[in-house]
């Protein structure tokens, strides 16, 4: 045939013209049916997110379990609760919370996701919440069919990479969607726009085109199941790049080791044709070994408190850089490679991430970024769990329904050309058509767990947490405490080994923790239980945000000046809240006159709290200044 064209050159050159012509159609109707796909779903999630009224809405609540976590985790886990409530028609909305790092600008201490983006909703937010509704969301917070939701990670994770039917059909669906729900959750702050805008300015950023981005994480990567990749393989990774555009030669780097240099200094030099961006950050030394880095409370950051804002600023400005870039190349296994990764895609550059630990990963070998439900924990035993990678996740994702979870292990892949985990369609569908059935009351919907599954006290904690709220949910409310309580126990013997060991807990233990005891007061509360002083009050508080995430001790004046901290924010109906909860604390007759006094003044309703208030104290001694009176 071909030669049969070289004799003809017309027909060849007409065999190419319509070729050609074939191709510039199926690009034009990709581009036509990603526009189309764009304004319908961002129509639908304005809808979602923006309700006309905020009190019927349907609420999905996202707490922040692990207030140590990095950016890159926040993100992935607004992202995962935005994929959830699109497919539970809820509106996601943020509980008080505190982020490991800050941003210098003007913002709620206990709302720090608004230093950095716009809210996740225009028109409903956690202020907007009654004493009443604070009170449900412990009740019945854990229930399918309840107004008001916690956000489920372990299903969240799975939704964000797994399109829903409607959108099946586009081409590379997956990434599609994820790129959209992220770029959705993501949307700047003016003044973080500009700070970024400013540096491409002054980098000459479209003058450098086309550029390859490239994300280096050494620090403590050995210690979090992540690899150590020399900076030679990164170099010849770039340079793999360039051999094909041979225009690329501008590389804009961003990484969190000192030794970053070394890259320009021995593998791309000026000399060669290369131009390299380094921006001044702050960096820490990289961790050589497990044995050298065992403790993470170890590494010492040389930064002091005061630089929490520009280390926090730094780091989403090299983050959304990454997504500005034609290529990029990265780790898999780091949330702040796959955000960009994934963030380019809603930008229009269409080149796939180059993953260098893109093998190990889908071999189960390493974490994967912004699909933390896969993550192991750390420890002794984590590398023998390696195997068991997938099927805990599909146990997180569907906990009381083993044949689900177990149809969905054996089909999850991550493909090494794309790099985008995909989680199977048949067992998702499943899993949300029980959803749907579970708000009609079906007591099956749910593959509800007979009374023994939690069995002898097998299965990692949080397969064993569910199972616990699905007892709870099918009304096994003692068979769901002694499993709850089992979990507790092991999480309470994680932490006293810690303890004799001087060391850190791990935040798995603690997210676990601060579940268990929000379902033990939910257990409560429905057995028919009042809400008094030997209920864990304190834990209340510390739960819900009524007190410094600083503090690690309960009283009545730090929660009621914190309570009045938050009026002066902004905060009234969570202040209001707050002040009603300190109505539960001991204190003396004066204090708890001060403290009933500014919620009323706030329009809270003394009768509301149950028991009336506790006997003050019958000597008092003294005591710090009562907390300040708002006057609103």
């Amino acid at each position: 045939t071909t030669m049969g064209f070289a004799r003809i050159p017309g027909l060849y050159l007409l065999f190419c013209v319509i070729i050609c012509s074939l191709g510039e159609l199926s690009y034009k109707a990709t581009i036509d049916a990603y526009k189309d796909a764009d304004d319908t779903l961002s129509t639908e999630l304005d809808s979602l997110q923006n309700p006309k009224d905020c009190s019927k809405a349907k609420i999905l609540l996202v707490t922040w379990d692990a207030p140590g976590d990095g950016l890159g985790s926040f993100i992935h886990t607004a992202s995962s609760a935005l994929a959830e409530g699109y497919y539970t028609q809820r509106t996601v909305i943020f509980a008080p919370h505190m982020l490991s790092l800050t941003s210098g600008y003007p913002c709620p201490s206990n709302h720090q996701w608004r230093c950095f983006f716009k809210p996740m909703s225009d028109t409903c937010r956690f202020e907007d919440f009654t004493l009443g509704d604070i009170k449900n969301i412990y009740r019945y917070g854990f229930l399918e069919s309840s107004r008001i939701k916690y956000a489920d990670q372990g299903r969240g994770n799975t939704f964000f990479f797994t399109p829903p039917s409607a959108y099946r059909n586009l081409p590379d669906s997956r990434r599609w969607w994820s790129s959209r729900i992220l770029a959705r959750t993501v949307r700047f702050r003016d003044e973080l726009k500009r700070d970024i805008d400013k540096i491409k300015n002054g980098l000459a950023w479209e003058a450098q085109r086309p550029l390859i981005g490239v994300h280096i994480r050494h620090g403590d990567s050995i210690v979090l199941q992540k690899p150590q990749i020399a900076f030679k393989q990164y170099a010849e990774q770039i340079k793999s790049i360039r051999e094909n555009n041979p225009n690329a030669k501008t590389v804009w780097i961003s990484s969190d080791d000192e030794a970053v240099g070394k890259i320009k200094e021995k593998y791309l030099k000026e000399s060669d044709g290369w131009k390299v961006l380094i921006l001044p950050r702050i960096r820490v030394p990289a961790c050589e070994s497990k044995e050298e880095c065992s403790d993470l409370t170890k590494l010492e950051f040389p930064f002091t408190y005061k630089d929490n804002d520009r280390y926090g600023r730094e780091a989403f400005e090299d983050m959304f850089l990454l997504a500005e870039c034609d290529y990029m190349i990265g780790t898999i296994s780091s949330h702040f490679s796959v955000i960009p990764g994934l963030l380019r895609f809603a930008k229009g550059y269409t080149t796939l991430p180059i993953y260098m630990d893109i093998h190990g990963a889908s071999q189960k070998k390493y974490q994967i970024g912004m699909l933390r439900s896969a993550n192991l924990g750390r420890g002794p035993k984590a590398d023998a769990r390696i195997p068991t990678r997938w099927k805990s996740l599909a146990e997180r994702f569907s906990p009381l329904n083993p044949s689900v979870s177990e149809q969905y292990a054996q089909a999850f892949r991550i493909p090494e050309e794309s790099g985008i985990p995909e989680p199977p369609y048949h067992a998702v569908d499943r899993v949300v058509k029980s959803m749907v059935l579970s708000l009609s009351d079906d007591p099956q919907a749910l593959g509800t767990p007979s009374p023994n599954a939690c069995g002898e006290g097998g299965g990692d904690l949080e397969t064993l947490f569910k199972i616990s709220a699905g007892l709870f949910q099918a009304g096994h409310a003692n068979e769901s405490g002694e499993c709850l309580y089992k979990v507790l126990s092991r999480v309470n013997r994680r932490i006293r080994r810690a303890k004799r060991r001087k060391k850190a807990v791990d935040k798995e233990t603690l997210a676990i923790q601060g579940r268990v005891n929000r379902l033990l007061l939910a257990l409560k509360a429905n057995n028919g239980a009042s809400i008094e002083r030997s209920m864990p009050i304190k834990t209340r508080i510390f739960e819900l945000g009524c007190i410094p995430p600083t503090q690690k001790k309960v009283d009545l004046t730090i929660a009621a000046n914190y309570a009045a901290d938050l009026y002066d924010l902004g905060d009234h109906e969570w202040a209001k809240a707050c002040f009603g909860l300190c109505l539960l604390l001991p204190g003396t007759s004066s204090q708890l006159s001060l403290v009933r006094e500014n919620f009323i003044t706030l329009g809270g309703d003394p009768n509301s709290i149950s028991p009336p208030f506790p006997t003050p104290s019958p000597s008092p001694s003294p005591s710090p200044s009562p907390p300040p009176s708002p006057s609103p």
